[in-house]
């Protein structure tokens, strides 16, 4: 009987050895990062805006507008954009991937507006999703009376 209870004793410390060496084992191995897991990893920081909407009040068809949007770091780690959408082909931006901190930079939108029937006015916009390191998806809007 007792070495019954020996033989099961040792058989219990032989599988929780066993278990330990392959959870170490495992810790020990470097599995591949996607980059979704290495943005995540990036310091998230502050981004002020000056204004968010540019109205250019009423313009022609003929040729494109050019808005700015002005901003600032206010973090204390560098602005990173991670993607930048515009709402539709009418719409390019043009921006600094990564800003330092403290810095002021700026989004310039152009503005192709579509053309419509000669002699009439239509009311335009477009806007551009910002996402990156900072809190929220933001959201600059351009827009327009379009004559034609």
């Amino acid at each position: 009987m007792k070495l019954v209870r020996f033989v099961i004793v040792i058989v219990l410390l032989h599988g929780c050895q066993a278990k330990d060496l392959d959870e170490h084992h495992i810790s020990e191995i470097e599995l591949p990062v996607s980059v979704n897991e290495k943005e995540k990893d990036t310091k998230m920081t502050v981004v002020a805006f000056e204004k968010r909407v540019i109205d250019f009040g009423e313009i022609s068809d003929s040729a494109p507008a050019t808005g700015e949007f002005v901003f600032e770091n206010t973090g204390n780690f560098p602005v990173v954009f991670r993607q930048v959408h515009p709402s539709c082909n009418c719409t390019v931006p043009y921006y600094e991937k990564e800003v330092a901190p403290g810095v002021t930079s700026r989004v310039l939108v152009d503005f192709t507006p579509k053309y419509g029937e000669p002699g009439t006015k239509t009311y335009q916009h477009s806007t551009v999703e910002i996402t990156g390191n900072f809190l929220d998806t933001i959201v600059l809007r351009v827009e327009a009376i379009v004559r034609h």
